[in-house]
């Protein structure tokens, strides 16, 4: 299997579901961090941040999906 790695930008709250339906994960101790970002305010008063993920079910990545969840997409398959 071949690891593959994704951006996804977004505001507000992360779409946490999201790591189990593609399964990924974060990137980094940085990706980590950025994931809760200011989640507890609604809506993000912070500028649009950028994850990046890792996954080796390079299929389930769908940007259409993230898109459901708001401002979250995926800007670099």
């Amino acid at each position: 299997m071949k690891l593959k790695t994704f951006v996804v930008e977004g505001t507000g709250q992360f779409p946490y579901d999201m790591l189990r339906y593609v399964p990924c994960w974060p990137a980094g101790e940085n990706d980590s961090v950025a994931l809760a970002g200011d989640s507890y305010r609604w809506p993000s008063t912070t500028p649009a941040r950028r994850i990046t993920l890792e996954t080796f079910s390079a299929a389930e990545i769908v940007p259409r999906r993230w898109t459901c969840f708001g401002d979250w997409k995926v800007v670099q398959p």
